[in-house]
């Protein structure tokens, strides 16, 4: 068992959690712990899933995972931070309570048989508060596992929270503060408790600061409630008429009962990474977390319960179960060999987007090359080559991860994770290439140096094509590669990322050894002749005849369809593309997420029209969705790229 107290510095008596600052993950490594399974495997069912309501707030997950390596221990590590688009990693809204545990496979998958082991944190809790901005550990589990074993990781997380405040009185003023004139600042509170747990968020006030004068805005203590021992405030940013994003004003953290505040000036970036976003209606997500009512409770195979029912919704369609769930950002076990493992980080592209044929964020080019996943449908028979953590966030630039270097804006718990790596695989650059050239390099090679300071070898990925298309991808001649600053930065920075001389990426990040690319156009881009061109600009295409064709004769919504005349196999398609062939949306495409004897669907994902029944479709494999995301199919030949990358990994 490691030494915890030499490690866990900072954390305070209830063991509520861990933040970066008081973690050194290098310990870990220095103590044999290794990253040792997936996170997690995917299963393939028929029917489509539903979507959880506001009631589901406290559930279990069962997620199955597959062990890369023999391991006589595992250590389960969970985080609670938050996606949100444009403020990056944030921490979660809301405070979680959680249990884990861990259960062998016997049987079938759908088999509850198998030995569980109930799972204890810090001090022997079976349960634990996990803080918003943090992340905690389980106690070693004497639960050895071999290579290639599936086994289950059990999670419960509640974010069940005590009841909000009712909305806070304002008075604005003229004087007292630094606020803008006729601004309106929305501002909501919660009451706090004594275990550091937050209740629910209250509804937002508005309030207008006056035509004059250096304003303030006075707030009114609410009343107590049994249990909490005062109350904080959140503030939206000037003229926020969303009311989405409140950031706390750190001089206020904490304000007693009985006492009056006066916010004096408006939150600033720095707080960002204290939010709360919609109160209850948002739950564990990010990056691949899971959750339950007990972690005792009963399930069939890979899913979520509320309460200690089985919600039977939930798998099907092989959707991802990180919709909505709660499970294990790591696994770590003390292998008995060294174990090469990979943190993936980027954008929306390594997260997946587009790769429905392996249940969309379980997905993702790095994700189907370390699972040896090269088919469109996901297969539960094929062993994974590399256990891996990804992180990857839809939106996030390079800038965004390297200016954490400089500032407090950004909460460091989802990237650090990926210091238990021994490889790290980044796709950064795609969202930064409207900045200059000479900015993305420099913010790639502050990433570079921040993983080959700590030893950690680090890939950075060429960047996809990006190109229009009239007829859904399916020909190069109805393409157009996309101009003006992006696209001749991607072009540029592409021919950086390959130049093997002293001015190119490898040599100019200075670390001998721990710096690599990895060229995922090789396969994916071509010139208009549909010939493998580096530079060439336009997405390759298969040039394959459609696998199927017929006519729709009904259409439930612009993502289901049917065709009643088919008798298909279950998830037959999952993955394809369907693309319309007739009428007002010809030229529409989709990626398949399931299908059943008689029904296609996109999961929700819409076509961009709604085609009407007599309409005519094909069920193709096209290179990409939607011009910069690539579909099932460009995500495998990313993945072939990558897997020929592997035998440079440390």
């Amino acid at each position: 068992m490691p030494d915890f107290d030499g490690i866990f510095r900072g954390i305070d008596d209830f063991g509520r959690g861990l933040t970066k600052d008081s973690f050194d993950f290098q310990y870990l490594k220095n103590e044999g712990w290794s990253i040792i399974a997936t996170n997690p495997c995917c299963i393939n069912t028929v029917s489509p899933s539903s979507v959880f309501g506001l009631s589901d707030m406290d559930n279990t997950v069962k997620a199955l995972h597959t062990a890369c390596e023999a391991a006589s221990k595992l250590m389960f590590l969970y985080a609670n931070y938050a996606p949100i688009q444009g403020v990056s990693q944030n921490s979660m809204y809301n405070s979680l309570l959680i249990g884990s545990a861990a259960q062998k496979v016997e049987g079938a998958l759908t088999a509850e048989t198998g030995f569980l082991f109930t799972k204890s944190f810090k001090n022997g809790k079976n349960k634990i508060h996990l803080d918003p901005a943090s992340f905690v550990f389980t106690e070693p589990a004497f639960f050895s596992v071999t290579k290639n074993e599936r086994f289950f990781s059990r999670t419960y997380a509640s974010v069940i929270l005590p009841q909000a405040p009712a909305a806070p009185t304002l008075t604005a003023n003229s004087t007292g503060g630094t606020l803008v004139a006729s601004s309106v600042y929305n501002i909501c509170i919660t009451y706090v408790f004594q275990d550091g747990f937050e209740s629910l968020t209250s509804g937002f006030t508005a309030a207008t600061t006056p035509g004059s004068g250096t304003s303030s805005i006075s707030v009114t203590a609410p009343t107590a409630v049994p249990g909490a021992i005062g109350y904080r405030i959140y503030m939206t940013a000037r003229n926020d008429s969303s009311g989405g994003i409140y950031s706390m004003l750190p001089m206020n953290a904490l304000i007693p009962f009985g006492v009056n505040s006066v916010i004096s000036y408006e939150a600033n970036s720095s707080a960002q990474r204290f939010v709360r976003q919609g109160g209850v209606s948002y739950k564990p997500a990010g990056g691949g977390l899971s959750g339950g009512s007990v972690f005792e409770g009963l399930g069939t195979g890979e899913g979520r319960l509320q309460g200690d029912h089985t919600y039977t919704g939930f798998r099907s369609a092989g959707q991802s179960a990180a919709n909505s769930a709660y499970w294990p950002s790591v696994i770590l076990g003390k292998a008995k060999k060294a174990v090469k493992s990979v943190g993936l980080i980027g954008d929306s592209v390594q997260a997946g987007t587009g790769d429905h044929g392996y249940a969309g964020i379980n997905g993702g080019f790095g994700v189907r090359a370390l699972t040896n996943q090269l088919l469109p449908l996901f297969s539960l028979v094929e062993n994974p080559i590399y256990p891996y953590v990804k992180v990857a966030l839809g939106g996030e630039k390079a800038s965004q991860f390297a200016n954490q270097f400089n500032t407090n804006q950004y909460s460091r718990i989802r990237l650090a994770i990926t210091e238990l790596a021994t490889n790290v695989i980044s796709n950064y650059g795609t969202n930064d290439l409207s900045d200059s050239l000479s900015t993305i390099k420099a913010n790639i090679l502050l990433i570079a140096k921040w993983y080959t300071d700590r030893g950690i070898k680090f890939f950075q990925c060429t960047l996809f094509p990006r190109s229009s298309s009239t007829d859904g991808w399916k020909t190069t001649n109805n393409q157009t590669p996309e101009g003006g600053t992006p696209g001749s930065n991607r072009t540029a920075f592409n021919a950086w990322i390959r130049d093997s001389s002293e001015s190119g990426f490898v040599a100019q990040c200075a670390a001998p050894g721990l710096v690599d690319f990895i060229d995922v156009c090789k396969y994916t881009e071509v010139n208009s002749s549909n010939v493998l061109t580096l530079g060439g600009g336009y997405w390759r295409v298969t040039n394959a005849s459609p696998v199927l064709t017929g006519t729709f004769s009904s259409v439930t919504a612009n993502y289901e369809f049917v065709d009643t005349s088919k008798t298909m196999t279950a998830n037959q398609y999952k993955g394809y593309n369907i693309r319309i062939t007739s009428g007002a949306q010809t030229g529409k495409t989709g990626c398949l997420s399931w299908n059943n004897t008689t029904t296609f669907n996109t999961n929700g994902t819409s076509i961009g029209g709604l085609p009407v029944a007599g309409d005519s479709y094909e069920i193709i494999l096209l290179p990409c969705v939607d011009a910069i995301h690539p579909s099932s199919q460009g995500h495998i030949w990313g993945a072939t790229a990558v897997q020929e990358a592997l035998s440079l990994f440390i």
